[in-house]
Formats: structure tokens, C-alpha cells, sequence
């Protein structure tokens, strides 16, 4: 059976030996309902004989006839002759019954009534076969663990809802689901006021109820659910058992004590509710640890509403129902994903356009013997009397590479592909490509099925959903991992430092030693890297993670600042948070826009903002480096943060000579010549930018157009400008 959403009808179901129609089901039922009427109310309207005819099924024109036998022949003779033209419409027999009863005594009506309630309870019923629709409900009875008075009334709103004419008559005109209609309901459904008022309440807090201050009706999701096509609606449609672990527990970058913990607490039922907040940015792997959470420990384990569409009324029903049907006896572990909406009840009006119960989420986090694993991507929303209610909470932060490695080699292992890949290619893959156990999972997947059993497609399908998916990352507004400097591009010999780069390195590489093996002192190393524009900041930054083999997450100002209140304080935070997590070198470059002197502040806002990246400078664990090329507008406090401070200058005369070889001699074709060498030598202000940005200006141009003389010319050019832009006098070069 299903509704025909514009006639409110139910069209023909299968029909099996033992069972009755759903047709059959709702009339037998409208027929109780009309019975208790007439004995109740002793009153004949017209709505109620069309009723009658509709519950019945009788021929019109001789059940009139039948009702009306012993009254006036006379009147009989003419009400039999009007009856011949239109013998089939019940709504002319009700017409012209409600006529006869009209001139006709109270004794004669009381007949005509005793007569109809006796057709009634005559009428054959198969009360002991079940329709699909009574199994339906039946099914969720269970499920929702309703009470008889919960069932009745699901029933009796599922009917008028979904039947014109039981709707025309118990809703239009007794009124049944309104405050007045009451009485009336509590009769048709034999129930006590208590009962109802019970029903009611449950139902409401269920989410099976929508009502207003003046009437009831089911909720859409539930009303779908009593009218799908399956004859019972299977467990699968409010929750799941969770689906298997795709990575061991061990593989998480979860720490042995809190792993053990964890298992303590969930191992099995206790008399107290065991809640548990997994929270963090998408793709930190909280889903899937959860599921080896639960795989580890052995016990019944279910996913609740994983549907993405569903409402958090749906969802709330769900848990309800998983709960009500799971957690009797040793009980079980509930998985509840994406729970955001359930857990923000402050402002879930604004940000999702629905409100949420907060009285029901509370009862729930309270309610002995459950145990459940809440998983949200942000908690700023959800109430702190919410929060407070969590037995343990985990933060969870984006997977680091090394972690990253792990899970790659165990997705492998069952596609029986291991071998495909060499362990740099892993490296590659994992540094390439941040994502979670489950997205490399549904890209190992993919990849199997369209490949055909190629090896060599297998690795160009797992590229094209991996680069997929990195574009979609990209459009959330993901930040990608910082490139390699490669000797290729990049090459500390000639740079101009204060500090030698071995200095730099070994410093790194002893500190980078302690971090791994957790020593508490030092607590992080802040770098301060300034000097003119071009002159190597960025890209030694990116060489020195390079060398001790961790990730950069760059960040600028346009990155991390908002125009809302205390938004820019918290991308602070979350970037010290991720950078920390993922075990990744932190570079912020023109760090003077950011640690800015506060005396020369004009709005409280940019204060609080620079307090607050002081304030993670100082508890962050691990390595900073920041770039500035205006030294002197930094804040006095942010200066003594920083471990040590690394001065780049231009470039050296061996410095030119080294970077010209570097990068424009391959373009000249030749060697560069002792005038040439001359020439270079006494160039001033020039940085490495400027050799990199004139080879890929002349990279561009045809070959055989690249000479020396021409490249030292734009070089002498470029230092003449910048030595106007200084304020100091023009340098003279030989053949100027």
C-alpha cells in the first residue's frame, strides 16, 4: 500500500492468503469508530450517513430502503422514485434519509439509528488476519515501544490523513483532533483522559506529533514510515549495526591512555549514561575511530539515521527508537554521526531553521545505562549545561602524514594491492592527499571497480578520484600542505643570514628529537625571520621543514582575520590547534600585520587579536616561523616570544654570482665571462627573487633571445631602482 499524496488514498496493496487489505483494515477500523459514535451521540446528520455508506460499502439506494421500512408508504412510494435516477450516490440517499427523519417522530428516528448500529456490528470483519499496514504499525509499536492509547492514536491520524472521507467526517465535522473535539476522540478510541494526555506527551517528545495550539497531526517522516512500500518497516530505515573498522585502532594518532580509557568506560553497561564527544574539523578520522573504537571492543554497535537528509526530529526519533529497541538487557553502543544539530540547541534555529529540544536532549544524556558517541565537527554552538554533561570528550585534529603513511599501508593490505606501490610512493600519497581513513577507503574502492583488473588503471583511477577529491577540499575552503623546496628551485648557498643554515638545521633537527619523544622543555620554537622582500624567508622556512620531514601550514592574514566578533581569535587558535596536531611546521608570513604594536591600535578588536596569537605562542607545542619585512612595526611582547631571530640581506657579491649561476646561466647557453663576473660583483640589493622572476620572465620568450649582457643589464636596472626607492645615490656601472 502507499498514499497518493493528491487524493489522500491508498491504492491497492498485495493481497496474500491469511491477510486482509489495507482497505479492509481502515474500513473495519472507521467502522468501530462510527459504531461508538451512534451509541455515544444518539444523533443522524447527513456527514454521518455518507460516512456510514463509505464504511460499509453498501448499495445506496437498498439500504435506504432497508433503513426506512415501516415509515409512511406513501413517503416510501417517493422517496423510491427520486432514488431510481441516482440509486448509487450516497450522497443523494443521505439527502433524502436526512428529508424522512426530518417529518418523522423520535420513536421512528431511534429506529432508523438502532438499525444502522446493527448493520454495523453485523457486517463480517477479519479482525484476527493482518494487513501490511497493521504490521507496520505493529512493527514500529515495538520499535518505539508504544502503549495501546500511543497506538490508537498513531492510527486514528494516520487514517484521517490519509483518507478523504474518514477526514471529511472525524476531522471536519466532529473536530476529533481539536481541543473541542476531544470527547469525542476519547470515545471513538475508548481511552481515559489520562491515557490521551500520556500519548500525547510521548508522542510529542518521540517526534512522531506535530501540534498546534489547537490541533494534532503526524509528523511527515513518521507518516512515510507507516506508508512504505515494504510490509514492515525494517530497523534499517531509523539505524544501522556499524558497518566493519577499515583501519585497526592502533594506527590512530590517539595516545595508549586515552585509547585505554575509552574501552574502560564503553567495555560494557553501567548503571550511569556513558556519553562520549568525538569533535574536530571534517576528515580528522573521528567517524572511523569510533567504528574501531567499537569493533575493538566486541559489543552490539549501531549507527543512528546515517540518512543525510533526515531532520534532527527524524534523528532524535531515531535514537530514541535504537535505544528503546537495543539497550535492554547488556545493551549496546550508539554511533551518532554528524550530530551537530542535535547537540546545538541555542542557536539551531539560525544556523539550520530548526529547533531543537533541549529538554530531551538532557533527559537523554541523563537516562542510566546508555551509552553513546557523539560526533560533531564544532562545539562552539552547543550550550556549556550540554557540554557538561559528556563523561569523556576527545578533540580530535587532521590526520599527520605519518599517520597518513600508516593508513595507506593498511587500506591496502585487503585489496591485495600492496605491492602496486613502492614506500616513497606511499610517502607521496600521503603527503599529497590529507584525507581520512574513510575517503581513502571510497577512493581504493572506486579505483577497484573501474579499473578492470588492470594494475596500471587501478593506480590512474586512484589518482583521478584523489585529485577529485583534493578539488572539492579545495573549494570548502580546505588550505593544501605546503610543497617541498627542491634543490631544483631552491639552494641555501648564497643566502645572506646572520645565522649560518647549518646553525639553523641542527637546532631544527635536536629540537624536531625532542617533540617526538615528548619532553616537556623546551615547549616550541619560534622563529623570527625578517628582512627585505624576496630576499629567501619563505622558502628557507619550507627547506628547514623539509629537512627534518614535516608538513607546512602556511598561513596570512586574509586567512585568519574576520570581519565578525572573535572569529579571528578562534582561526588563530584553530590554526596553532592543526599545525600542532598534524605535527607541522606553523610559517605565518608578514607576521607585522598580525603582532602589529598595540599602542597604535584604533580598535579594541585588533588588541584582542594580537593577544590572542601571543597567547598561542606561548603554549603552542612545536615549531613557528614567521616572516616580516618591516621588523620595526612589531609588537615589544611578540619580540621576546621569539627563540631566535634570523636576519636575511641582500645578497652578497658572492651571493649574485651564486644565484646567477644558479638560475640564468642554464638560459645564456654559455659561460658567464670575467667582465661578466665583474659586472655581478658590484650589483647591490639585489635578492634571489629577482634572478627567479627574470628566468621565468625570459623562460617565456623564444630561444636564443637570453644573453649575459642582457641579463646583467635588467639586473644593474632592477638595483638602480631599488637604490631610488632607498633614497640613496644612483650606482655607476662600467658601460652605463
Amino acid at each position: 500500500m502507499r498514499i497518493d499524496k493528491k487524493s489522500k488514498k491508498l491504492s491497492p496493496g498485495r493481497v496474500t492468503a491469511g491477510f486482509r487489505t489495507d482497505d479492509e483494515f481502515i474500513r473495519d477500523t472507521c467502522r468501530r469508530y462510527l459504531e461508538r459514535h451512534l451509541i455515544r451521540r444518539h444523533r443522524i446528520r447527513q456527514e454521518t450517513l455518507e460516512f456510514f455508506f463509505w464504511v460499509t460499502g453498501l448499495q445506496p439506494k437498498e439500504t435506504t430502503l432497508s433503513l426506512l421500512q415501516g415509515f409512511n408508504p406513501q413517503r416510501m412510494e417517493e422517496l423510491q422514485e427520486a432514488l431510481h435516477v441516482d440509486a448509487d450516490d450516497p450522497t443523494i440517499a443521505a439527502e433524502a434519509i436526512i428529508e424522512v427523519l426530518k417529518e418523522s417522530r423520535s420513536p421512528e428516528r431511534s429506529r432508523v439509528l438502532r438499525r444502522l448500529i446493527g448493520i454495523l456490528k453485523s457486517l463480517p470483519s477479519r479482525s484476527t488476519a493482518k494487513s501490511a499496514l497493521e504490521l507496520r504499525i505493529a512493527r514500529l509499536r515495538d520499535l518505539f515501544g508504544m502503549k495501546r492509547a500511543e497506538v490508537r492514536l498513531v492510527t486514528f491520524l494516520l487514517i484521517v490523513e490519509s483518507f478523504t472521507e474518514a477526514g471529511d467526517f472525524l476531522v471536519d465535522h466532529l473536530k476529533c483532533d481539536r481541543f473541542r473535539g476531544r470527547s469525542d476522540l476519547l470515545a471513538l478510541l475508548e481511552i481515559r483522559p489520562s491515557e490521551l494526555l500520556s500519548a500525547l506527551n510521548r508522542l510529542k517528545r518521540l517526534e512522531v506529533l506535530d501540534s498546534s495550539l489547537d490541533q494534532i497531526d503526524l509528523c511527515d517522516w513518521f507518516r512515510d514510515l507507516l506508508l512504505l512500500a515494504e510490509e514492515s518497516p525494517g530497523e534499517s530505515h531509523l539505524f544501522r549495526p556499524c558497518p566493519p573498522a577499515e583501519v585497526p585502532l592502533s594506527s590512530y594518532p590517539i595516545d595508549q591512555d586515552t585509547r585505554r580509557h575509552l574501552c574502560r568506560l564503553l567495555r560494557k553497561k553501567h548503571r550511569e549514561a556513558i556519553h562520549v564527544l568525538f569533535y574536530g574539523p571534517p576528515g580528522s578520522g573521528k567517524t572511523s575511530f569510533a567504528r574501531a573504537l567499537v569493533a575493538d571492543l566486541s559489543e552490539p554497535a549501531y549507527e543512528v539515521l546515517f540518512r543525510e537528509e533526515a531532520t534532527s526530529r527524524e534523528r532524535r526519533a531515531a535514537l530514541t527508537a535504537c535505544l528503546k529497541r537495543t539497550n535492554s538487557g547488556k545493551g549496546s553502543i550508539l554511533l551518532v554521526d554528524e550530530a551537530d544539530s542535535l547537540l546545538n540547541t541555542e542557536s539551531s534555529w539560525i544556523l539550520s531553521g530548526e529547533t531543537q529540544d533541549k529538554g530531551w536532549l538532557n533527559h537523554l544524556l541523563e537516562e542510566p545505562g546508555t551509552r553513546v558517541l557523539w560526533i560533531t565537527n564544532r562545539i562552539e554552538a552547543i550550550e556549556e549545561s550540554v557540554l557538561r554533561r559528556f563523561t569523556f570528550s576527545v578533540k580530535f585534529q587532521p590526520l599527520n602524514r605519518r599517520a597518513r603513511v600508516g593508513m595507506w599501508r593498511h587500506l591496502l593490505e585487503p585489496h591485495g594491492i600492496t605491492t602496486l606501490f613502492s614506500a616513497a610512493e606511499i610517502e607521496a600519497l600521503s603527503f599529497r592527499y590529507p584525507f581520512s581513513a574513510g575517503e581513502i577507503a571510497t577512493a581504493l574502492r572506486g579505483a577497484r571497480l573501474s579499473a578492470g583488473g588492470s594494475a596500471v588503471n587501478f593506480k590512474r583511477c586512484l589518482q583521478l578520484s584523489l585529485d577529485a577529491g583534493l578539488q572539492l577540499k579545495k573549494c570548502q575552503g580546505w588550505h593544501p600542505p605546503s610543497k617541498k623546496a627542491t634543490m631544483e628551485d631552491y639552494t641555501t648557498e648564497g643566502l645572506n643570514l646572520d645565522v649560518k643554515v647549518e646553525i639553523l638545521q641542527d637546532r631544527l633537527r635536536r629540537f624536531d628529537a625532542m617533540l617526538r619523544e615528548g619532553k616537556a622543555r623546551p615547549l616550541n620554537l619560534n622563529l623570527l625571520f625578517y628582512g627585505p622582500p624576496g630576499s629567501g624567508k619563505t622558502a628557507l622556512a619550507h627547506h628547514l621543514a623539509a629537512h627534518i620531514d614535516r608538513e607546512i601550514h602556511g598561513r596570512r592574514y586574509s586567512d585568519l582575520q574576520s570581519k565578525y566578533v572573535g572569529e579571528g581569535e578562534r582561526n588563530i587558535r584553530e590554526a596553532f590547534e592543526e599545525a600542532q596536531g598534524a605535527e607541522a611546521v606553523l610559517l605565518v608570513d608578514e607576521i607585522d600585520s598580525m603582532l602589529f604594536d598595540r599602542d597604535a591600535a584604533r580598535n579594541s578588536w585588533e588588541i584582542t587579536f594580537v593577544n590572542e596569537f601571543l597567547a598561542q605562542m606561548e603554549t603552542f607545542r612545536g615549531i613557528l616561523i614567521c616572516t616580516t619585512n618591516r621588523m620595526t612595526a612589531l609588537d615589544p611582547a611578540a619580540m621576546r616570544r621569539f627563540t631566535l631571530k634570523v636576519q636575511f640581506d641582500y645578497l652578497s657579491a658572492e651571493g649574485n654570482l651564486v644565484f646567477y649561476r644558479k638560475l640564468l646561466e642554464p638560459i645564456a647557453r654559455t659561460r658567464l665571462d670575467p667582465n661578466g663576473t665583474a659586472a655581478l660583483r658590484v650589483l647591490r640589493r639585489l635578492v634571489p627573487a629577482d634572478f627567479a622572476r627574470l628566468r621565468d620572465r625570459y623562460a617565456l620568450e623564444t630561444a636564443g633571445d637570453a644573453d649575459h649582457a642582457s641579463l646583467i643589464r635588467e639586473l644593474e636596472a632592477e638595483s638602480r631602482l631599488k637604490g631610488v626607492a632607498a633614497g640613496q645615490r644612483r650606482i655607476g656601472f662600467r658601460g652605463d
